[in-house]
């Protein structure tokens, strides 16, 4: 059976993340052209673009929150609060360094992806749709965590002060700020600003895995729906499908090249966020429920004891992590699941069908890995899936211990 290869503009890479990226670029992070045009042809990095203004204003206030963050970690306690608050502004600036460096390369990525995506098979279901579909779920379930977030820290600012609530709501929870600067309306509305795209960053980095696994995924779905269809055929065109398995993994390795310092600080953002949120739900004194401030008329103490607010947010924020960072995982992890297909069907041919080139095809299979990498340190399967629950149970205790 021959395969009929029809080249389509619609499913290909670019369709597929153009709108996750053009987000990044509403958002100020990613100074990339052309995301509004279908074909690639557009697509290009420059300097000399209002993007680009944008891009290098982004840029110098995550620098700026990541210095005081950092000044703020040396002069204090080195608290898990502190560390976990440094670690976030440092992730913020780290991601936007990443996001330009991948926007840099990304118009000569697209060039090589769409040369091999006209020489394999179109996809039978809109893949396009499908992450972006995930893209905005991600983000709106993003959206409604910061909203309580702000909910909250405005009910706190309420009861602290309630003659000057805003002024009480942009200092709050930012002594790292306002304590190497003087406060104005002005500061606290544009550390707001950073502090969104950073909050926006948290979750963008999941989404633009998600997107890229389901894509390259479904490339192997793909596949093997036809392979199964081929092995039923009188005439078994393996030498064929075997270079078209060898496509779609030089696929996964192009885009893993381009993405592997992503998945690295995304997974370990994760894990180290898993393990500080559920030592949080565990030692009950450090989730926020009590919050002591000053009173700024008479510099009385006011303790902010549990609210419904808190409660709300809380337990809102740790499932939604849990369940965005299981969904990054499992997706990234079918890349290499799909890719373990093909070898289980090559084993139930009949012996009349095996030859030479299917010989040829199991031992490929055999002796290549096909799955994402955090820059190869390991790969994303569903047994490192399971270590990383493991490891996550482990550190736990070992929070908990040290907190004692």
């Amino acid at each position: 059976m021959r395969l009929k290869i029809v080249k389509t503009k619609s499913r290909g890479l670019h369709a597929v993340i153009r709108w996750t990226l053009l987000c990044g670029r509403i958002m100020g992070l990613l100074p990339l052209n052309g995301l509004t045009n279908q074909r690639i042809d557009g697509l290009r990095f420059t300097l000399l673009s209002p993007y680009s203004l944008i891009y290098l204003a982004s840029l110098f206030g995550q620098v700026t929150m990541f210095y005081f963050s950092f000044r703020w970690f040396l002069e204090n306690n080195m608290s898990i609060a502190n560390f976990t608050n440094l670690l976030f502004h440092t992730l913020s600036m780290a991601s936007v360094i990443i996001l330009a460096n991948i926007g840099r390369r990304w118009s000569k990525l697209m060039v090589i992806i769409e040369t091999i995506e006209h020489q394999l098979p179109p996809q039978n279901r809109n893949v396009a749709i499908m992450c972006n579909v995930a893209m905005i779920v991600v983000l709106t379930l993003a959206s409604v965590e910061h909203l309580l977030a702000a909910i909250y820290g405005y009910s706190v600012a309420r009861a602290c002060n309630n003659y000057d609530v805003t002024e009480t709501f942009l200092h709050y929870g930012r002594p790292w700020v306002f304590t190497y600067t003087t406060y104005s309306l002005w500061k606290g509305i544009l550390y707001e600003i950073y502090n969104i795209q950073s909050t926006f960053l948290w979750s963008y980095n999941d989404v633009i895995i998600i997107v890229i696994s389901i894509y390259l995924s479904e490339h192997f779905v793909q596949h093997n729906q036809l392979l199964k269809k081929a092995i039923r055929q009188e005439h078994f065109a393996c030498d064929e499908l075997r270079l078209q398995y060898m496509k779609i993994a030089r696929l996964v390795k192009l885009v893993n090249d381009h993405i592997g310092v992503y998945i690295m600080t995304c997974f370990g953002s994760n894990f180290y966020w898993i393990c500080v949120q559920l030592f949080y739900s565990l030692n009950k004194s450090q989730t926020g429920r009590s919050v002591a401030c000053h009173s700024k008329h008479d510099k009385s103490i006011i303790l902010v004891n549990d609210t419904i607010e808190h409660t709300i947010y809380f337990t809102y924020s740790v499932s939604f992590l849990i369940a965005r960072a299981i969904t990054v995982l499992m997706m990234a992890a079918r890349v290499h699941s799909t890719s373990n297909v093909p070898l289980t069907l090559l084993y139930e041919i009949p012996g009349s069908k095996y030859n030479i080139e299917v010989e040829r095809f199991m031992s490929q299979l055999n002796n290549i890995k096909v799955a994402l990498t955090g820059l190869d340190f390991f790969y994303v399967t569903r047994t490192m899936v399971l270590s990383l629950f493991g490891n996550i149970i482990t550190y736990e205790l070992v929070l908990l211990q040290f907190n004692k």
